[in-house]
C-alpha cells in the first residue's frame, strides 16, 4: 500500500500519461533542478487507436537536459502510438518555434516562472519520435 505513493511520484516526474484523454498519449515530464535526465524502460501505456478501441504498448522514454540548455526527447514503441500533445521545458525565455513535421502545431506558454513548448496536432500515430530542442 505503501508503493502507490512512489509509483504516483515517478509517474509525474516521468510526465508520461496514458489516462488524461482519448486522443493519446500526453508526455510533460519535469525534471528536477539538478537532474540531467529522466529515463523508462519498457513503460506500459494505453493508448486509443484510429477507430476509437483502446490497446496497450509499451514505450521507452529518454528526456534529457542538454549542457547548452535545450532538450533532447526519444521515444520509442514496438507499436504505432498516438500522441496527444508534449511539453518541453522549462526554458528561461520563449524563443523560435521548431520545425518538426511530426507535429502540426508549436506554441510557447509561459508556466510559473518558466516558458514551455508545447507540441500538439500530430500527423500520424508514431513508432519512434527524436527531438533536439535548442535553447
Amino acid at each position: 500500500m505503501q508503493q502507490t505513493e512512489i509509483l504516483k511520484m515517478i509517474r509525474i516526474v516521468a510526465g508520461i500519461d496514458d489516462r488524461a484523454t482519448s486522443s493519446g498519449l500526453t508526455l510533460i515530464p519535469r525534471l528536477p533542478n539538478g537532474w540531467s535526465s529522466i529515463e523508462a524502460k519498457e513503460w506500459p501505456v494505453r493508448t486509443a487507436t484510429a477507430d476509437g478501441r483502446w490497446m496497450r504498448s509499451t514505450i521507452n522514454f529518454r528526456y534529457q537536459r542538454l549542457p547548452t540548455g535545450g532538450y533532447h526527447l526519444h521515444l520509442t514503441s514496438p507499436q504505432p502510438i498516438t500522441l496527444a500533445k508534449i511539453r518541453i521545458g522549462p526554458y528561461p525565455i520563449a524563443g523560435a518555434l521548431p520545425n518538426h513535421p511530426q507535429a502540426q502545431r508549436w506554441t510557447w506558454l509561459q508556466e510559473g516562472d518558466g516558458w514551455f513548448l508545447h507540441a500538439s496536432q500530430f500527423s500520424k500515430p508514431l513508432t519512434e519520435l527524436q527531438w533536439e530542442l535548442p535553447k
